[in-house]
């Protein structure tokens, strides 16, 4: 009962079966016991961002940097929280730093090249995002989010033959992943207006298939996004709204897009 290694270790297991407050309380019990432990924080940093409570979550994850300053994934987690909130330029410096630790290890994570180039892309750099989703692509050929998040950069690089090549490869890798279901819908709905209707069809399976309340509200999005261009204004609205439910964070719609479309609706009415 008073070694904590096992409780650390049980809780990371309850990470990956979502079960975030057993988790939590897994890593709650080993630092009781003892609280200079970062992999404790680490674990705890994650149930708490799943759990909804980023500022302790960001909390754990500098003190677990703060024992130990080469902790790659505490600096890669501080970055997904910095990507969600829109802080885009410290969440790139965060996800290098995580990037770099691996690289100075011999380690090899493409997860973090995919978050970097979600970060790069959304601060408006996309030829940068495409060469981190490329880094990715390298480690795991078959990421289908590094390719939806390439598809995306080289749309908006204006590339649409390289976009389409890039669904395509998401669409054999995982053709029912939420992910590239989205991104089809996405893309479709932006540059093939004929395809509204099938862009919607997309994004409600990406809903549907949801794994984590963040991940349905930004398919919310999309699938408000298509049906506002559909011109269903109310319906659109509806949709914006449980998104938003889905996406506050300590009071606060992390996702800015989805209050600007519910406001630009609304002002058109």
């Amino acid at each position: 009962p008073q070694n904590p290694y096992p409780r650390i270790e049980r809780g990371y297991v309850y990470l990956a079966q979502a079960a975030y407050q057993l988790a939590r309380d897994d890593f709650d019990a080993a630092l009781a016991i003892d609280d200079t432990l970062p992999r404790a924080y680490l674990g705890r940093g994650q149930a708490r961002f799943y759990l909804k409570a980023w500022s302790t979550a960001t909390e754990d994850l500098e003190e677990a940097i703060a024992l130990n300053p080469d902790l790659a994934d505490a600096y890669a987690w501080q970055g997904y929280i910095l990507y969600h909130r829109g802080a885009y330029a410290p969440a790139i410096d965060a996800l290098r730093q995580a990037i770099s630790l691996d690289t100075a290890r011999g380690e090899k994570d493409p997860v973090k090249h995919v978050h970097l180039g979600h970060a790069l892309r959304e601060s408006g750099r996309p030829a940068a995002a495409v060469a981190a989703y490329d880094a990715a692509l390298v480690l795991a050929p078959n990421d289908v989010r590094a390719h939806v998040g390439r598809a995306r950069a080289q749309s908006d690089l204006g590339d649409l033959e390289a976009m389409q090549v890039n669904l395509s490869h998401a669409m054999s890798a995982g053709p029912f992943d939420p992910e590239a279901l989205n991104g089809r819908a996405w893309l479709y709905a932006q540059h093939t207006p004929q395809r509204l209707f099938e862009a919607r069809q997309l994004a409600q399976q990406a809903v549907d298939r949801a794994p984590t309340d963040l991940d349905r509200a930004r398919y919310l999005f999309t699938l408000a996004w298509i049906t506002y261009q559909q011109n269903y204004d109310e319906q659109a609205i509806a949709i914006l709204e449980e998104a938003a439910a889905l996406a506050t964070i300590e009071g606060e719609v992390i996702y800015e897009q989805i209050p600007a479309l519910l406001e630009e609706i609304k002002s058109t009415q």
